[in-house]
């Protein structure tokens, strides 16, 4: 073997391992890249999940307090009817004592 042939496959060796070495740790950043997404998905679902829950609470709160509160006014109207018809017989018979004297 003469220096030449030496010398070429040498380099030939040299430029198929970093070629080799390139490949490789391109694929192995691309693996890593995919980790970090799926683990971004997943602690995002996570996250949107947290937050359908404490959605769903809430909603179920406001539905009660709105029960709650139709309540209430249905009360107050049945009451307010109440208050109005006895004012009214009131002034009926300050009316009926007012025209009698």
């Amino acid at each position: 073997m003469n220096f030449d042939t030496v010398l070429t496959m040498i380099l030939g060796g040299t430029n198929i391992a970093t070629l080799i070495g390139f490949v490789t740790e391109r694929n192995k950043r691309k693996h890593e890249v995919s980790i970090k997404e799926a683990d971004a998905l997943k602690s995002m679902r996570e996250q949107y999940t947290v937050f359908v829950e404490d959605m769903k609470k809430d909603r179920e709160e406001l539905k009660k307090e709105k029960d709650e509160v139709k309540k209430e006014v249905l009360e107050l109207k049945k009451y307010s009817r109440q208050v109005t018809r006895k004012l009214q017989e009131a002034e009926i018979k300050c009316n009926n004592k007012c025209f009698t004297k």
